[in-house]
């Protein structure tokens, strides 16, 4: 591999795994640190050096951690598709020479620290704690109540409380004894909620790997109920208990301000309901972000004091705060800087060297014809919005396909549970302050000149409803099926219908029972349309499938919806005559343990030897794998628990455009574009043996493979053709009523 992809594998472990646990677990550290000088009442010129080694001694610490988690889960973190540092394409030379960086950046600043038989006691218990949690024979990460105690003392307990003791050692003032016991009681429950955190949302990758932790034993619910009712009020207790006996190291002044502080912590967690078990969020709570501005108080009151520790201040907005205006003013200038050489070489190039603009951009050229089409069409005939939860997920061709065939130019907009970034990924909320989502997008909405947005799926359009009303924009949604069926949505967003009906001016449905629901709900008949999702027609010409061999296709998540374990039971059958057989299975995320479940399945049966599980594919592998298969298997059907539903299948359309047989359920949008014996076998949901039928028939009746392709491909072709055009009548209907 050539050295600069190494070097950029390196780059982003380093970013995502050793840096951002140094962000994370620095400002904690902090502020024991600060703590420490505050007591003392230290001078800045003795205590700078020593805080920028404490840091070194921290990344240091951190990274050898991670990459002693790292040797002993090279197998797991393979399986599981996690990062990994010896996964990464290094040489060995670079491997160690990363290692001993780490280990320079740990030992070297103790040349300048004080140490003692304290000191070395507790270095030596970090590292055995880090051992013990990662190695064998221990291996306590794998225990499920002793890995979430040794994980909150090696990564929170003992770096702050060593960090502060050091410190206190090194300008000879130790902070009193109840004090280190407080902080180091608050650090012990903030690292036990943080690593339920973790592990909560790691479950879905923990569970294929067998990965014993208490998400996967307990679930959730139960995790939620833990943080919340216990752990983040034992927390803030002791936090408060904290900042109560810091009231002597400050002037009355300060002691006001830290005692604001403490009040405004209490109520966020009120005002927030982050006690209660159902609104607590295992990724980010608003209590993390205050606790984590602790350190930059004390460092504020220690520039009062001593106008050299702004130097600190400084750094510290830096490394923890990287959306600031300091930060983003350097990120300016290094833009500017970027853009003025890259016009001097390009002017350079274009009008000395005479190089055409193909000469000149090389590979970039077909994204600068891309971008420069786009930026025509918004000057030319103005701009809509489009916006999913995601920004390229590979199970949604349908949203971001038709993009680039819309008349008008097209600003893409993604982001959970609304939409907080653009097409290029750069945030919607601006980079000096910070804003709400719903401003952001208002705001966005009119530099931009948007004239109507498209939400794909409802829930999205719930979101953004209250700022298209803001801008006095025309909003269309998409449905595509759970945002319809899926109980647990229904429960959460029907009665919220009710306000998108009134005012969204089209709602555009993914299949006429999608269309047929929301009517039922209370939306205007003249506000529904029927619009099957979009299908990128040139990549699935048509062709004749009669003269392929038996290989059968099947292409989607593997969730409860598209019922994969049917197929192989299925096949199974298949086999008993057609031993030559095969069947590939594009796909994995989407129903949890799904996919395990179906490879064990698949190795049970004694059919492993004839299934190949693809995995995640490309639009392009997809359509490389429906040009040589026999029939596309579509077992599609409701969920029995969730009610689930899907709307239309875009692989189903994929295939009745290629000439490729489908054989499929009397499913939601399935029943309404094929027709039984005609455009496709249609068969029961639940029976194998009917399935393993319907199979045999396509293997051996080459005149039926020819008209059941052939009418499906004249019966719908024209409708998936037609798409684009709709969509470009729905936008400019929208814009002009009238």
């Amino acid at each position: 591999m050539h050295s600069l992809s190494r070097w950029s594998a390196l780059k982003d472990w380093t970013e995502t795994r050793s840096w951002q646990s140094f962000q994370s677990k620095g400002p904690y550290v902090l502020f024991g640190i600060y703590a420490v000088i505050l007591h003392a009442r230290a001078q800045a010129t003795l205590c700078i050096p020593m805080v920028l080694a404490a840091l070194s001694v921290l990344w240091g610490m951190v990274s050898i951690a991670y990459l002693i988690h790292d040797k002993y889960d090279k197998g797991c973190d393979q399986h599981a598709h996690k990062s990994n540092f010896f996964l990464l394409p290094l040489s060995f030379t670079t491997q160690a020479g990363y290692t001993l960086l780490c280990i320079s950046a740990l030992v070297v600043p103790w040349i300048y620290l004080a140490h003692n038989t304290t000191t070395y006691l507790l270095f030596g218990l970090h590292i055995a704690l880090v051992l013990t949690y990662s190695c064998p024979p221990c291996r306590f990460k794998r225990h499920l109540i002793l890995a979430p105690l040794w994980d909150a003392l090696y990564a929170y307990v003992l770096p702050v409380f060593t960090a502060t003791y050091v410190l206190g050692l090194s300008i000879g003032s130790l902070l009193p004894p109840h004090w280190m016991g407080c902080i180091s009681l608050w650090m012990l429950l903030l690292g036990l909620r943080h690593y339920i955190n973790h592990i909560a949302l790691d479950a879905q990758a923990d569970k294929p790997i067998q990965h014993r932790t208490m998400a996967t034993q307990y679930g959730h619910e139960r995790l939620r109920v833990l943080n919340a009712r216990y752990l983040l009020p034992a927390e803030m207790i002791c936090l408060g208990v904290c900042l109560w006996l810091m009231r002597p190291i400050a002037n009355p002044t300060s002691s006001i301000m830290m005692s604001s502080i403490g009040l405004l912590l209490t109520g966020y967690y009120f005002w927030q309901g982050i006690g209660t078990p159902t609104a607590y969020r295992f990724t980010y709570i608003p209590w993390d972000r205050c606790t984590r501005s602790l350190p930059l108080v004390l460092i504020t009151l220690l520039t009062l004091a001593q106008p050299l520790y702004i130097s600190l201040l400084v750094l510290h907005v830096f490394l923890f705060y990287p959306n600031t205006a300091p930060r983003h003013a350097y990120q300016l200038l290094h833009s500017l800087t970027a853009k003025g050489v890259n016009y001097g070489i390009y002017y350079f190039r274009r009008y000395l060297m005479r190089q055409s603009q193909q000469q000149i951009r090389k590979e970039h050229y077909t994204t600068y014809l891309v971008k420069k089409e786009r930026i025509h069409k918004k000057k030319r005939k103005g701009c809509v919005a489009i916006a999913n939860f995601h920004k390229e997920k590979y199970t949604e061709t349908f949203v971001w396909g038709p993009l680039r065939q819309l008349r008008q130019g097209v600003h893409f907009l993604y982001g959970d549970p609304i939409p907080r970034y653009r097409d290029e990924g750069v945030s919607l909320r601006g980079s000096f302050w910070r804003r709400s989502d719903e401003d952001a997008l208002v705001r966005f909405f009119i530099q931009k000149r948007i004239q109507a947005v498209l939400a794909h799926f409802g829930p999205l359009g719930v979101h953004m409803l209250p700022a298209c009303q803001a801008a006095a924009l025309p909003l269309m949604v998409y449905f595509h099926g759970y945002d319809v069926f899926n109980r647990r949505t229904i429960n959460e967003y029907k009665a919220r219908y009710v306000a998108l009906f009134r005012y969204a001016s089209r709602l555009l449905c993914a299949s006429r029972a999608i269309q047929h629901q929301l009517r039922q709900w209370g939306a205007h008949a003249d506000k529904l349309f029927y619009m099957p999702p979009y299908v990128h027609v040139a990549l699935f010409p048509y062709r004749d499938h009669a003269a392929c061999p038996p290989h059968f296709l099947f292409v989607g998540r593997f969730c409860e919806t598209k019922r994969p374990h049917l197929i192989l039971l299925a096949f199974r059958e298949l086999l008993i005559r057609f031993p030559e057989a095969r069947l590939t299975m594009i796909g994995q995320g989407g129903g949890g343990a799904l996919f395990e479940s179906s490879v064990i399945l698949a190795h049970t049966l004694g059919i492993h030897h004839r299934v190949h599980f693809h995995g995640i594919g490309t639009h392009k592998e997809v359509a490389y794998a429906m040009q040589n298969s026999r029939a596309l298997l579509v077992p599609s059907w409701q969920s029995p628990l969730s009610g689930d539903c899907e709307g239309t299948p875009v692989a189903a359309l994929e295939a009745a455009a290629a000439g490729l047989p489908v054989i499929t359920t009397p499913h939601a949008g399935l029943k309404e574009v094929f027709q039984n014996e005609d455009t496709a076998l249609i068969v029961p949901p639940d029976d194998p043996k009917a399935w393993a039928h319907a199979m045999r028939r396509l293997t051996t009746d080459d005149a039926l493979v020819k008209r059941i392709a052939q009418a499906a491909a004249y019966s719908l072709r024209p409708l998936i053709e037609q798409h684009t055009t709709r969509l470009n009548e729905h936008f400019q209907m929208a814009i002009q009523p009238n």
